[in-house]
């Protein structure tokens, strides 16, 4: 029962960070242009791949918010799908590293931050694999969110 409060509080964490995160990052989102074609462009496959990692990271908060906040009320009120709303959340932090991992190779290939850069997004990176594969481990096994058994004493 300790284990599903711990839960229950991490998904309603994330997902009041996530969209705090979102909310901070809005005017971004909304002046930053969509990339088009003009004499500078190539589409090229490496700056493809850039453009939907840029597209990710700027899309991931809301749909983690979304996400996480789903998944805290499924485990809050004990549905039976409180456990494929919680792997979708710690699949999203698996995808949400991806993007996290290319800025890194980008950064180190074109130096475009010292050490301090690139060691940060370095562990970015690691931190929101990590939590993904540490949710889905938990959430594999078949007992996790089912609800504990009640001993009944007859006197």
């Amino acid at each position: 029962m300790a284990e599903l409060k711990i839960l229950r509080r991490c998904f309603a964490c994330i997902a009041f960070v996530f969209a705090l995160v979102f909310i901070a990052m809005l005017p971004a989102i909304i002046q930053s242009p969509f990339p088009h074609a003009t004499a500078t462009f190539h589409a090229d496959p490496a700056g493809i791949l850039l453009i939907v990692m840029r597209e990710m990271i700027l899309i991931m908060p809301p749909a983690m918010a979304l996400v996480n906040g789903i998944a805290w009320w499924m485990v809050r009120k004990s549905r039976p799908s409180a456990r494929r709303w919680a792997m979708a959340s710690s699949s999203l932090f698996l995808v949400f590293s991806v993007p996290f991992y290319v800025a890194d190779v980008v950064i180190m290939q074109y130096q475009l931050a010292g050490a301090v850069g690139i060691i940060g997004v370095f562990l970015s990176s690691m931190i929101f694999s990590g939590l993904g594969i540490t949710g889905l481990a938990y959430l594999t096994r078949c007992e996790a969110l089912a609800p504990a058994t009640v001993a009944v004493r007859h006197f």
